[in-house]
This record gives C-alpha cells, structure tokens and sequence, in this order.
C-alpha cells in the first residue's frame, strides 16, 4: 500500500493507483473530461491537472501514479487558473452554444465543469466555423461542432467493444471524428451498441429517439432486451 497526502488528509491506496483514482477514494473531486472509469487513462484535456509537491510544472493527475509521502494540491490559485485556461480553450475551439444544446443543464460534463469553476463566459473570440454534422445513422447522431477530441468514443469503440469504427483524422484545429476511412457513420462498421455514445461527456454524439426528451436523472431505469443490434 501507498500513503499519500491529497489537500491534507492522508490517503492509503494500493502501488499503481492514479492520483485521480486516490482523490475519488479519498472523496475529493477532481474534474476530467477525457477520463472515463471504464476506459485506460489518456491525459488529453489536461483538465486534471494538480499540484504536486517538489515537481516544477503541474501534472495530470489521471495518468500520475501515487509515489509513498506524495503531497497533492488540488485547488491552489495556481491549478484553478489552469484549470480555466483549458476550459477557456476547449468553450473556444468550436461552436458550444449552451442554450441549444439537448444535454445542457445537468448532462453536459463540459458545462458541468465550467459551472463548478464559475466561469459564465470565456474571454477569447469562439471559433464560430461551422462543422458539419452526421446525421446518416439511423440510431445516433454526430454533431462536429460540439465535439472536444476527448477521444473518449474513439477509445471505447476499441477498447470496450473491439469494433474500431471510430477514429481521428488530420491534426490540431482540423482534427475531426470520423468512422471508418472518413466515410458516413451510417454506411460504415458501426454495429449500432451505443457505448460511444454513453461515454460522450458532450453534446457531440447522441441518441436520435432520445434528444429533447429530458435529461438522465429525470428518467427511470428498468430491464429491457434491445432489439437494435
């Protein structure tokens, strides 16, 4: 077992934890957008980032490993002021226009994150490009100008399913989603299971018969057979 110290109070976890993991055991949240519990750690949005002690630069706390007496800072003047930058830089990559979002108040973890930190605007001119959106499947909908790049779905369409319909082309500002080759979502490989859709943390992919219909905490789980696949 590993000790650490996370915002002062002393946490045990077994060698190999993530800070992130030892904070969520320790009851102390940390946000994230391109983690997922069920997919390996990828440290893209750098929305994790904490303070550790003796390090120079903060680091991403969903890929760092616990180390034995480690001291975490989670919400120094320091990691906030980080922490906003990148969620300044993600609201103004591409068209997030809260208000016409079907996931806004309460689904949206972008929005949810940037609520958390207080942020109401971001001072930098948005990239009011537009970018197309796909909606060629007969079950989800991709809209481009929601999406974040988390690779979230591309991730859990390898690593939960093994089907690896989706995928990353281009770079930087260009990059975009795409399925298969880059040819539209309905006429590729996509078996219809959903999971990229359950792990979106945006607005970016979701289900046609489910849009507008409410959020998830206002909806009743029950046991049911799908007949889609």
């Amino acid at each position: 077992m590993v000790n650490l110290t996370i915002d002062g109070k002393t946490v045990q976890v077994p060698e190999g934890t993530t800070v992130l993991q030892a904070a969520e055991a320790a009851g102390i949240q940390i946000p994230t957008l391109c983690n997922h519990p069920s997919l390996k750690p990828f440290g893209g949005c750098r929305l994790c980032l904490v303070e550790v002690e003796g390090a120079r630069t903060l680091q991403p706390s969903c890929t760092l490993p616990v180390n034995e007496k480690m001291v975490v800072l989670t919400s120094t003047p320091k990691v906030k002021t980080a922490r906003k930058f990148v969620l300044t830089l993600i609201f103004s990559d591409r068209n997030h226009f809260c208000p016409y979002c079907q996931v806004s108040g309460g689904d949206c973890e972008l929005q949810n994150a940037a609520l958390d930190e207080g942020m109401s605007h971001w001072p930098f001119q948005p990239n009011w490009q537009h970018y197309p959106v796909d909606a060629s499947h007969p079950y989800y909908v991709l809209d481009h100008n929601r999406c974040i790049l988390c690779h979230r779905c591309v991730r859990a369409c390898g690593q939960l399913v093994g089907n690896f319909t989706l995928g990353i082309e281009e770079r930087g500002a260009s990059s975009m989603l795409v399925a298969d080759t880059g040819i539209p979502w309905g006429e590729s490989s996509c078996i219809s299971c959903g999971t990229c859709a359950s792990v979106c943390p945006t607005g970016s992919i979701i289900e046609r018969r489910m849009a507008y219909q409410g959020h998830d905490v206002q909806m009743t789980e029950t046991k049911s057979v799908c007949v889609g696949c």
